[in-house]
């Protein structure tokens, strides 16, 4: 019995070591945004896959969320917006990241319409029902938690890469530019063998 024990053990600590090397990797984006259009379509998404033994993806729909009079408020540039971070919110919520990723992907190609919404829910393999129930009872409440996530940080401006909880404007500029080769860098030793190609 001790001995089932101990392999337990070892193989907990083992996971935790192999979760502790893992590059977290944030991404603050905002739906209909072009510029995180064009990274989460060009550079993330053909990416993701090579990296995703090697990273953990935080995925931030993002908007500025106020509280006034006890009441959240989101501003948004436009409904279709909104709903498109809700949405997402709402993927990354009950999704894995790769299930997630495919969503927002899917959103952003199709440049978040009435439509993608379902359509999208289809080819990622989500349930379109439980996501549009997310959407009308916590979609606020999501929106308002990612708000709190990147306030500390001071995001200013989408899409914005964090790397292990650490702002950095040059390395945020550096992954926008080219995320492969940026993570690469990053990851050095423990890179992938797509990083040696």
């Amino acid at each position: 019995m001790s001995k089932l024990i101990c392999a337990f053990a070892i193989v907990a600590v083992l996971s935790l070591c192999q979760a502790e090397d893992k590059l977290k990797v944030s991404l603050f984006f905002s739906s209909l945004c072009p510029y995180c259009q064009s990274f989460i379509l060009d550079r993330l998404y053909p990416n993701y896959n090579d990296f995703a033994d090697y990273i953990n993806l935080e995925l931030v729909p993002d908007q500025l969320c106020n509280e006034d009079h006890g009441k959240w408020k989101c501003t948004c540039l436009g409904d279709q917006k909104c709903l498109g971070n809700k949405y997402s919110s709402c993927a990354i919520a009950n999704s894995s990241t790769k299930v997630a990723l495919e969503y927002i992907t899917c959103l952003e190609r199709a440049r978040v319409s009435k439509e993608s919404f379902a359509q999208c829910a289809s080819q990622a393999r989500i349930s379109y029902d439980e996501l549009k129930s997310c959407v009308e009872t916590k979609g606020l409440e999501l929106l308002v938690a990612h708000s709190k996530r990147a306030e500390p940080l001071k995001v200013r401006g989408y899409p914005t890469i964090v790397f292990n909880d650490v702002l950095d404007e040059d390395a945020n500029f550096e992954a926008r530019a080219n995320f492969k080769e940026y993570v690469c860098k990053r990851l050095q030793k423990n890179a992938p063998k797509v990083c040696s190609s």
